[in-house]
């Protein structure tokens, strides 16, 4: 809902909009964990963090584009602090070294209890580090951005019928066999198609991969 408030403000300029996306944020800045550096996204009747220790990473670097996003529209600086905070958390909990990408789940430990990528939070994962080392001085996050995106062309691009895998998974043992693994590339498998056409992960992804060449 957040993200469709944005992208509303942006094409009406709308005051009511407006007011809206201020008070969620006052929220959010409220609800934001300060400790960990990340905004919990389930809470109980008392508006207690219910989110545990285990993430879904795409959110965490998805939150930061949005506040990133806001503050581009007009918001209080204050958020991109916030937003940095998140992916830092994201790359240190589940970034893959050395090959690249970012793991879909990990626990705030670092563990990492299935070796599988999805392509979505890849996606996030570009378009977080790009926006945040273009617009905000963020450097030293352009070697986990080239880094995955190297991952992503090489691991998620089927070269041999075209489009996206849905996920690729780490085979660690030899003579593995799964229904629905696709290609073998070193210890990398795709799993599974995505559709061919273009949803707002990769269309946003692809935009800011395009920007950060340019």
């Amino acid at each position: 809902m957040f993200e469709a408030l944005l992208a509303l403000y942006d094409a009406t300029k709308s005051k009511e909009v407006w007011a809206e996306i201020t008070a969620e944020l006052a929220e959010m800045e409220k609800l934001y964990d300060y400790n960990l550096g990340y905004l919990p996204e389930g809470y109980d009747e008392n508006w207690k963090s219910t989110g545990g220790t285990n993430f879904n990473v795409g959110h965490l670097f998805e939150w930061a584009s949005l506040f990133s996003r806001a503050v581009e529209l007009g918001a209080d600086p204050k958020f991109v602090a916030l937003g940095g905070r998140s992916i830092d958390l994201a790359l240190k909990i589940s970034y893959n070294k050395p090959d690249g990408g970012v793991w879909m789940n990990a626990s705030v430990n670092g563990d990492i209890a299935r070796k599988y990528m999805i392509w979505w939070t890849e996606c996030e994962t570009l378009k977080a580090t790009a926006r945040y080392a273009i617009l905000h001085g963020r450097s030293d996050l352009w070697p986990y951005f080239d880094q995955t995106l190297a991952f992503v062309k090489k691991n998620f691009l089927d070269t041999e019928y075209g489009g996206w895998f849905e996920g690729v998974i780490w085979l660690a043992a030899r003579g593995f066999r799964r229904s629905g693994v696709h290609q073998r590339r070193g210890g990398w498998a795709g799993m599974g198609f995505l559709p061919p056409d273009h949803d707002v992960h990769r269309s946003i992804a692809s935009r800011q991969s395009i920007t950060a060449e340019e």
